[in-house]
């Protein structure tokens, strides 16, 4: 068994298959993937890496006792991320931010981790097959990579702490393989958190604009042959050492930054961009019974209707 820490859950001690998986280098690739895209070039706080995520949802599926397979699975769903993660969605334009996923098979086939899973003798296609409603399942559920990514990046945006998240973990409990909350209160507080991750951190006017800057930069990039769609599969800092070798890219590149003047106008816009709709309906576990929290609570339905209206008409930006 070796040991593993991490600043949201703690300290563990995984097996060695996990322990290897994570020392290879398509996980530690993912250090160098930031899970906002680019907003860590706007705010230095905003600076998750894939490669924490990663962790951070193995080790919530090891916290609900799911299998060592389940575990294995969630180390390693988001390997095929590209450089800025879901900025490469609007570069080659996939509207359902699923690029990742369309390229999964080939950056596994090529991994050194199905290397480490055939010397353990794990079998990978039952692997691979493996549904999982704890790791990924369909929204407006809960799920462990929904769940972690919204306490991660709100932990970074100094929006919940450490007590806040113990707590909310403990409110976890599995029921027919699906992630639930065992409280009405808890299901509330992290409605109202995962409203703040979308509209507030997803939607947020200045990560709008990187995003929409930096995907320009490197569809110039493209049409320049700077930088090919194989260098998508590096990572960030790979992909922008090339856009700042091209003076024009590197003096549009340093316009991202914090001092930029940005307004909402849906008349008057430079920017328009519409989101995945993303919004959660808890499971909550009320005297032993499963209900969705709109059921329970006629507030938060309005909360998540509200706010689905929100995402559906994107946001408009002018720059000043």
């Amino acid at each position: 068994m070796k040991k593993i820490k991490d600043k949201l859950y703690g300290e563990f001690e995984i097996e060695d298959i996990l322990y290897e998986i994570i020392q290879s280098k398509t996980i530690q690739r993912l250090k160098n993937i930031h899970q906002g895209g680019a907003s860590f070039l706007i705010n230095k706080n905003w600076n998750v890496t894939r490669y924490e995520h990663s962790i951070g949802v193995m080790l919530l599926l090891r916290i609900l006792n799911t299998s060592i397979e389940q575990q294995i699975l969630g180390l390693i769903h988001d390997i095929s991320h590209t450089a800025f993660s879901h900025v490469s969605d609007l570069v080659f334009e996939h509207k359902n931010e699923d690029y990742h996923e369309k390229i999964f098979d080939f950056v596994f086939d090529n991994s050194d981790v199905k290397t480490i899973l055939k010397k353990h003798n794990i079998n990978i296609k039952s692997l691979l097959k493996l549904e999982s409603k704890t790791l990924e399942y369909d929204l407006p559920a809960l799920c462990a990579d929904r769940v972690d990514y919204t306490l991660r990046d709100m932990y970074a945006c100094n929006n919940i702490d450490s007590k806040f998240i113990k707590e909310f973990i403990d409110s976890l409990v599995l029921k027919e393989n699906i992630i639930c909350i065992n409280s009405i209160q808890k299901s509330k507080e992290f409605l109202n958190l995962y409203c703040k991750e979308v509209i507030d951190y997803f939607m947020n006017e200045k990560n709008i604009y990187a995003s929409f800057k930096l995907t320009n930069i490197l569809k110039k990039a493209i049409k320049l042959n700077l930088i090919t769609k194989e260098d998508f599969n590096k990572d960030d800092y790979f992909v922008l050492e090339k856009i700042k070798s091209n003076k024009e890219l590197n003096d549009e590149l340093n316009t991202i930054n914090n001092d930029v003047q940005l307004e909402q106008n849906n008349i008057n816009y430079d920017i328009h961009m519409k989101l995945k709709p993303r919004m959660i309906d808890p499971h909550t576990v009320v005297n032993n019974k499963v209900y969705k929290l709109s059921e329970l609570d006629s507030n938060s339905k309005s909360i998540i209707e509200r706010n689905l209206d929100i995402i559906k008409k994107g946001i408009y930006l002018k720059i000043n």
